[in-house]
């Protein structure tokens, strides 16, 4: 093949990922009322994947044949631009302008789709924590987008060798945590230095004790320095002082820890669950995962329900205030969003879908020869509070890490932690 054709053969894919398409006629199955001959849904997702584009095509034309989309799929460069115009009502369906969710909420450019949500009886097909509702009290996102949740990777050949299970309370990750010391096995990894990763796993351990402590410190009614967190805090100090966590790893950054941890150098890391493939690829399927241990046998109920998260309040597909027929475009977007779901999905897309797969009966198509993908992703679609990661509260977050970074290298006591984090202004946040 020529230079010249493999150019045009590019430019044109470039081009298909641009150009609108036009799906169906009219609207009018499964008892719905009938949408008015003229009118043409306009949807936006900010996404270039061809593919994917595809497969949501043929997703709405199997669910919506005689329904007027009008779809455009490319990346916004232009978010300021992007905002005006969906403010303005130019899409009926889009994706969440990045940095104006606010601004678009306050300004009524989209509309509260609770009672929607309801009627479609959405909660029978998305996980628990993916519906989150704004400060308001409304809902006004269909997610659509995959979640990173917070996971502890461990070493299955090294837990084998030393008769060790995956412990589910803080008492049996501390008696893991002195077999391995004892027989000169380091741990845990996690980092001081680039304290996001240490925050994960603080807030993990505070949300056993409470699932819903997050949402409480971001609506005012919690604080950093209540009981979920000072446990949280005097449980990572005992990690430190125990000397569970060797300095080494404190001091490494994320990726060292990473490396550390694959190589067989260190038991267990905290990690993300957006390195699931990535862990079991590079140990050869000797790395398995397991959620945060919860406080004590009486939390084990809150044991995997509730994770700090990548979701944010403000990701997904919004509808316009001036969409003219906001039942069916309720009804698109959530066909849309369960699309672009699936496709991620079938893939082993590790960073885990926030629907419910298993009972959707959606299935991995790729030949990934990775233990406990399939295992992983059954398990977080049980999650069923998902708040943002620690990193991620636009006031506290900062501070938190600053302070966390203090207590695990010994700066500061847990005591001392606790009372900096009681001052701490969680009421901000990122929600897009």
């Amino acid at each position: 093949m020529s230079s010249k054709m493999k150019t045009f053969i590019a430019l044109l894919l470039a081009a298909l990922m641009i150009v609108p398409i036009l799906l169906g006629l009219i609207f009018s199955g499964n008892n719905e009322q009938a949408v008015a001959q003229d009118n043409i849904l306009q949807v936006y997702l900010n996404e270039t994947d061809y593919m994917m584009e595809q497969f949501i095509i043929k997703k709405l034309k199997q669910k919506y044949p005689n329904t007027k989309i009008t779809l455009t799929m490319k990346r916004n460069g232009d978010n300021e631009s992007y905002y005006n115009s969906v403010k303005e009502g130019v899409y009926d369906v889009f994706s969440s302008p990045v940095g104006y969710f606010d601004a678009i909420v306050e300004a009524g450019g989209i509309t509260a789709i609770e009672s929607y949500l309801n009627a479609e009886k959405f909660q029978n097909i998305v996980c628990g924590g993916a519906i989150q509702d704004y400060e308001d009290g409304h809902i006004y996102t269909i997610p659509y987008e995959p979640a990173n949740y917070t996971v502890i990777y461990y070493n299955r050949q090294i837990f084998a060798k030393y008769g060790l299970s995956v412990p589910k309370t803080s008492e049996q990750f501390l008696e893991v945590c002195e077999t391995l010391k004892s027989n000169g096995i380091p741990a845990l990894a996690t980092s001081a230095s680039e304290s996001w990763q240490s925050c994960m796993l603080l807030e993990a351990f505070a949300l056993t004790v409470n699932p819903e402590i997050t949402k409480e410190i971001m609506r005012g009614k919690a604080s950093f320095g209540d009981a979920p967190y000072a446990w949280a805090a005097q449980f990572m100090e005992t990690l430190v002082k125990s000397v569970y966590i060797e300095p080494k790893f404190l001091n490494q950054g994320y990726a060292a820890n990473s490396t550390s941890f694959v190589k067989g150098e260190v038991a267990m890391l905290a990690d993300g669950s957006w390195s699931v493939a990535d862990k079991a690829a590079k140990s050869v399927n000797k790395s398995g995962w397991f959620f945060a241990p919860v406080k004590d046998e009486s939390y084990l109920k809150n044991y995997g329900i509730s994770s700090g998260s990548s979701m944010k309040i403000g990701n997904g597909l919004l509808i316009s205030h001036k969409c003219s027929d906001k039942s069916t475009a309720v009804k698109v977007a959530i066909c849309i969003a369960a699309a672009y779901a699936e496709y991620r999905y079938q893939y082993g897309d590790t960073t885990a879908t926030v629907y419910k797969a298993d009972e959707l009966g959606w299935e991995i198509q790729s030949v990934t020869p990775y233990f406990g993908i399939k295992e992983y992703m059954s398990e977080t679609q049980k999650i069923e509070y998902m708040y943002p990661y620690l990193q991620d509260l636009s006031n506290a977050g900062n501070d938190i890490c600053v302070a966390l970074s203090q207590l695990l290298k010994g700066q500061i006591g847990a005591a001392a932690f606790t009372e900096k984090a009681s001052a701490f202004d969680g009421s901000g946040r990122k929600v897009y």
